[in-house]
């Protein structure tokens, strides 16, 4: 039995079958952390039932890691997480399969005129969070590089596509672009297709990459994965973690700490100077994106999956000899 998240709740339906078929092999795959210690810390207050529900949500993560035989996991970073919260599990029992990108999604995108005023694009494609995801220092340092006129405001476009901040937090984000000055320079895009979003990220000079909290330092968004295969120019924010280790190892643009404004400041300025040149260098590094295709991704849990299945016949087979009276009813 293979069951994976997001949906949470196909891990607890995964943990119902596994308690009441009892002999069922089962591989509970993680595409995102859920309750690991050093992701959620004592934030009991961030889940919604308070204390009692931090404590429930805690015992049915236990539970599911201790009823599963295989752990799944996106990243390095996770699996430590997993073996170092739950001491009772053994290093093989989690696997890392990274996620990735889907090669059939950048086929046949609709080719948009590449902008012709000569302003170079930043674009942060999907949802912002402000304990996760915080455009502040960024945009305080775009809008100091504007008043020093290192770059004219006209010609540049900061681009939030999908963010879906709604209400107060999106009065609050209008509220800080307005005060910064950066009005006429940051655009904010309703949520597109999914099509329409990758089509975007081709329309891109630059493409930003936030991922701040050390809540989350074990996971890697989604959206890097497809940012990658765009082979645009990244500027990733982040702390120390899967984010920040992947990319600068990568080196599809610079990648900065969240708190250092002189080295983000820096980031920009080379990035509205030099993008064309690190685009035409991109170019050149087809070959190890293409190693994030789920296609790839699929083999690798293909083959995990047949192992599983290859070691399970063989005990039934040694099982069989132990038992005679097993054969004779074959």
């Amino acid at each position: 039995m293979y069951t994976t998240s997001p949906i949470l709740t196909t891990n607890l339906i995964g943990l119902i079958l596994k308690i009441w078929l009892k002999t069922t092999f089962w591989v509970a795959d993680f595409r995102d952390p859920w309750f690991l210690k050093k992701k959620m810390g004592t934030k009991a207050e961030r889940i919604g039932g308070g204390v009692i529900g931090y404590r429930f949500e805690q015992f049915l993560m236990r539970k599911i890691v201790w009823e599963a035989d295989m752990i799944l996991a996106t990243t390095e970073e996770m699996k430590q997480d997993f073996l170092c919260d739950y001491p009772f599990l053994r290093e093989g029992k989690v696997q890392v399969v990274q996620n990735g990108y889907d090669e059939a999604d950048f086929v046949n995108i609709p080719e948009k005129p590449r902008n012709k005023d000569g302003k170079c694009i930043f674009s942060h494609i999907g949802e912002i969070y402000w304990y996760v995801r915080n455009p502040k220092t960024f945009l305080d340092e775009v809008a100091q590089l504007v008043r020093e006129n290192k770059i004219p405001r006209e010609t540049l476009e900061i681009r939030f596509i999908g963010s879906r901040l709604v209400n107060d937090d999106l009065a609050a984000f209008k509220n800080m672009i307005a005060d910064l000055g950066l009005s006429k320079i940051v655009r904010l895009i309703d949520f597109l297709s999914h099509k329409d979003a990758i089509s975007e990220m081709f329309q891109a000079d630059v493409l930003l990459l936030f991922q701040q909290s050390p809540m989350i330092y074990c996971a890697v968004p989604a959206k890097a994965f497809e940012y990658m295969r765009a082979l645009r120019p990244i500027l990733t924010v982040a702390s120390e973690g899967a984010t920040m280790r992947l990319m600068s190892v990568l080196t599809k643009g610079p990648v900065v700490y969240p708190d250092d404004r002189k080295g983000m400041s820096e980031a920009i300025l080379d990035l509205y100077q030099h993008h064309d040149l690190w685009m035409t260098c991109l170019q050149k590094t087809r070959d190890n994106v293409c190693l994030f295709n789920r296609k790839n991704q699929s083999k690798q849990l293909a083959n995990l999956l047949d192992s599983i299945h290859s070691h399970l016949a063989c005990d039934e087979d040694r099982s069989a000899m132990r038992h005679p009276q097993i054969m004779k009813g074959l």
